[in-house]
């Protein structure tokens, strides 16, 4: 039965896995030790993944790859003891569906060939058949979902609308994305027209997701931080309350976390009333010991600074002490960094990370 504005809705938390903290730790449930994952935990500062990666002319033709993707993924969970598997992919994978020309660049980061200049170009967009052309990503899930069985839970995620739009009106990688913010600015029916029409596809795009397999759906708003207070409401948590009602309406039962720079008290309070959120992401410049005092019904996630594990091992396993002493890490705490690792990380830094969180168990 669909559900209605009246219902009262609960996401759905799985617990048929052979390691379910991550899952009872977003129900809200008291757990021993808090569950550990990384964003990133695949990717260029594992050698086996540089070695996989040199069988694809670029990027997004390894993502495009099912078996790749799914022994990339694989690939922290033999190395460390993780409690979640997250499908590779990138949270431009939208953008790319949308013909805007996505390439990646060595050493230089997301090129869009064909960003958006003008107004009349979002409706231009082929919005209507971009779920299609991303059948590939939930392949890539049902493939890791069938390799990991019953082991861990799965992490499918996308770009926030509102870090989807900083390139595809910038075109690249810009510091401050600037040239978004003007767009937004000086074209606000078009720029809320475009953030309005991202948002409907990446509901249907993590629900897909949700379909072949992901059992928890991640939103990752990294721009977030560039924009003030009334402006992040109006193009970020609006519109994750936009995505997370539409996953509603279509029955997907999926705890929903959230990813954003910038997190504050202020910001948060729209985000901690949406049904389906049920865990959110800090980053090192947000006081999460504070955010856990004012909001004790939510499960927050962070929040190490990656490039403290540049220090090496015994500095990291210092910082993540600290960093555990200070949170209520009895309940509603995944211990994890605030954003992701590094390319250059030490992989003998990831161990103390790890190391350190379990031995709190």
């Amino acid at each position: 039965m669909p559900m209605t504005k009246d219902t009262v809705f609960q996401p759905q938390f799985r617990h048929d896995f052979e390691n379910d903290l991550m899952v009872r730790t977003l129900a809200g449930e008291q757990v021993s030790s808090p569950p550990v994952w990384l964003m990133r935990q695949a990717g260029r500062y594992l050698p086996e993944y540089r070695e996989v990666r040199q069988n694809f002319p670029d990027f997004m033709s390894l993502c495009r790859s099912a078996d790749a993707t799914t022994e990339v993924a694989l690939q922290p969970l033999r190395r460390f003891q993780l409690d979640a598997a997250i499908v590779f992919s990138d949270i431009l994978t939208i953008a790319d569906s949308l013909d805007m020309g996505l390439r990646f660049m060595p050493g230089e980061g997301p090129l869009l060939r064909r960003p958006i200049t003008q107004p009349d170009q979002i409706d231009a967009l082929p919005f209507d058949s971009c779920i299609d052309r991303l059948a590939y990503v939930f392949k890539a899930v049902s493939s890791l979902r069938a390799a990991l069985g019953k082991r861990l839970p799965i992490i499918g995620f996308s770009g926030s609308p509102w870090t989807q739009a900083c390139y595809m009106l910038s075109g690249y990688g810009e510091k401050q994305f600037t040239t978004a913010k003007r767009f937004a600015f000086t074209h606000p029916v078009a720029m809320t027209n475009l953030l309005r029409r991202l948002s409907a596809v990446t509901a249907e795009y993590l629900f897909q997701q949700y379909v072949a397999g992901a059992d928890i759906l991640f939103v990752i708003d990294t721009w977030g931080g560039l924009l003030g207070d009334s402006h992040f409401s109006i193009f970020s948590s609006d519109m994750l309350a936009m995505i997370c009602d539409q996953l509603r309406q279509m029955d997907c039962l999926a705890p929903v976390m959230f990813f954003s720079k910038g997190l504050t008290t202020r910001r948060l309070q729209p985000i901690v009333s949406i049904p389906n959120v049920s865990c959110i992401g800090v980053d090192w410049c947000a006081d999460m010991p504070q955010l856990q005092r004012e909001f004790p019904e939510m499960t927050f996630q962070g929040n190490l600074d990656p490039v403290v594990l540049h220090a090496g091992p015994v500095t990291t396993q210092q910082h993540v002490s600290a960093m555990l002493q200070s949170l209520r890490t009895e309940q509603r705490t995944v211990a994890a960094l605030g954003h992701g690792i590094l390319p250059e990380t030490p992989i003998d830094s990831v161990h103390a990370f790890i190391d350190t969180v379990r031995s709190r168990g």
